[in-house]
């Protein structure tokens, strides 16, 4: 059927109860100048993305992870028999993986950018999890994770 926010009776409604309109809170005249317009930025960035654009901008950052040459640790599924690691799906919740959010990409699965974006840190942040920050793992994801920050903000800043 037609979504909620094709409905237009919604619409008449809120005309009529202008008494309820009035009580809105409206962060706006709390904002500085620069905080509105980055408000602005992060909706128009974040939300008028659509799944096309959001893995053209995503798919080459996830690729060139993938290439790094620490890349292949965070490329594929963690298999725990083969790891001789049976506890890894106790410790690590949401597994991911950037295979995964390759292809998810690829199928225009992301609606938003938060999302991708959490699930490219999720692999880095579930071997952290798993194997110490310390650990080689450990020292190789946060070397990712840092990559992927700075090409993020360069992405993001193109939006």
């Amino acid at each position: 059927g037609p979504s909620a926010c094709c409905d237009d009776s919604d619409i008449r409604k809120n005309k009529e109860s202008s008494e309820t309109k009035d009580k809105v809170f409206t962060p706006v005249p709390l904002m500085s100048k620069e905080e509105l317009e980055q408000h602005l930025d992060s909706l128009t960035s974040n939300y008028l993305l659509t799944p096309r654009r959001i893995s053209r901008k995503f798919l080459p950052l996830v690729r060139k992870l993938c290439n790094h040459e620490y890349g292949w640790v965070f490329r594929d599924p963690v298999d725990p028999v083969e790891l001789g690691i049976p506890d890894y799906f106790d410790i690590v919740e949401h597994p991911m993986d950037l295979a995964l959010v390759e292809k998810k990409l690829e199928n225009g699965v992301y609606k938003n950018i938060d999302s991708v974006e959490r699930e490219i840190k999720l692999v880095f942040e579930n071997a952290i999890l798993f194997n110490g920050q310390d650990s080689d793992v450990g020292e190789m994801a946060k070397k990712l994770l840092a990559v992927f920050d700075e090409d993020l903000k360069i992405a993001l800043k193109g939006s």
